[in-house]
């Protein structure tokens, strides 16, 4: 429910309003993104269109780039070397990951769980669920569709779709036979 996830992210200004009728403003989230791979910039970048760049930052890690530092810069995308300095530094209301089970990631998530920042780790592609450890040690999920509610033991979860498929809307055909690609790899 919207009080559990209340409870988990007590910073996050919750209300989405694009004009109010007081004239005051919503205070801005302030997002910190941990992008460890090209393939995750990727699935990144059409997010963080929708964002004012003042408002978030886009961390990489320190080694085991795996090309996320080549993507970002062919994407124009300002980033920096995560640590738990420049965390502490930024104060980000939310961590943002794409992959919370790599040995790198849970370490960033626990060190910003230390901080008292918590974490959302937003489902990058088709995943394998058939291992226990995958999507399970942020606070809170955000899961492609529905199938994927049965697969997780019990955690926050907030349905999204994936921002990265929304160019194959325009792509599909009217009918006719039907295919699954994975889009996956870069």
């Amino acid at each position: 429910t919207l009080v559990d996830v209340k409870k988990v992210f007590p910073s996050i200004h919750w209300e989405i309003s694009l004009s109010r009728e007081d004239n005051t403003t919503i205070p801005c989230n302030k997002i910190a993104f941990y992008l460890q791979s090209d393939t995750l910039v990727k699935s990144a970048v059409p997010i963080l269109a929708h964002l004012s760049p003042e408002n978030y930052s886009v961390f990489v890690p320190s080694f085991d780039k795996e090309r996320s530092d080549l993507q970002l810069n062919e994407e124009g995308v300002k980033y920096s070397v995560i640590s738990k300095e420049s965390l502490l530094s930024m104060k980000p209301d939310v961590l943002v990951v794409l992959n919370d089970w790599t040995k790198s990631a849970k370490y960033i998530i626990l060190n910003a769980r230390k901080m008292g920042i918590p974490t959302i780790c937003i489902q990058e592609s088709m995943i394998d669920f058939s291992t226990n450890s995958r999507m399970q040690f942020s606070e809170a999920v955000c899961l492609q569709g529905s199938w994927y509610l049965n697969k997780l033991d019990s955690k926050i979860t907030l349905l999204t779709g994936n921002s990265r498929y929304e160019s194959l809307l325009e792509k599909s055909s009217k009918g006719g036979e039907r295919l699954v690609v994975n889009c996956n790899f870069t």
